[in-house]
């Protein structure tokens, strides 16, 4: 998703192709799940994406059709691997009914199925990104000082790396 001169999310791709997708729904007996992947802020799911596929449909949600968010979690250089071999899969819910059509389709995977509300989905998938950011600064920082002391910043991230009780632990 996109982002706007003044860092906003730029949410006219989002909103354009759910009106399309809430046109097509209009027209469709068939109770169908929707899946929302892409990197949004926490409640644009219910409080944007949904009225508008409520309006352009015709139709309730939850009762005609079903909404979920279910963020990925691909790096640019591998994403075809990571698709395939994730940390784990998450998808924000509002209906079991909804968890159960995403836990079916991705079946194939070995990773934790972890269910949950939409908008800590959607927060999960902004906490990742800030993480993961948050890294890459850190071990620009290191290399910077690091080279300011005459001193190899990649020997030291591989030695700081081994530590997975303190340095590179879950909590």
């Amino acid at each position: 998703t996109p982002s706007r001169e003044n860092g906003d999310v730029d949410l006219t791709y989002v909103t354009r192709v759910t009106e399309k997708i809430g046109q097509v729904l209009k027209n469709k007996s068939k109770f169908h799940t929707l899946i929302y992947r892409s990197t949004i802020p926490p409640g644009t799911t219910e409080d944007v994406v949904i009225p508008i596929l409520e309006e352009t449909s015709g139709k309730k949600v939850y009762i005609d059709f079903d909404v979920c968010f279910n963020p990925e979690f691909l790096r640019e250089a591998s994403s075809v691997d990571d698709f395939y071999n994730p940390p784990f899969t998450v998808v924000g819910v509002q209906s079991e009914a909804a968890a159960e059509v995403v836990k079916e389709m991705f079946a194939f995977l070995t990773a934790p199925f972890e269910v949950t509300s939409i908008r800590t989905a959607e927060f999960v998938k902004y906490v990742c990104n800030v993480w993961h950011a948050l890294k890459v600064c850190f071990g620009n920082e290191i290399g910077t000082i690091a080279r300011k002391m005459g001193i190899d910043g990649h020997e030291v991230m591989r030695l700081f790396m081994i530590d997975s009780k303190q340095n590179i632990s879950p909590m």
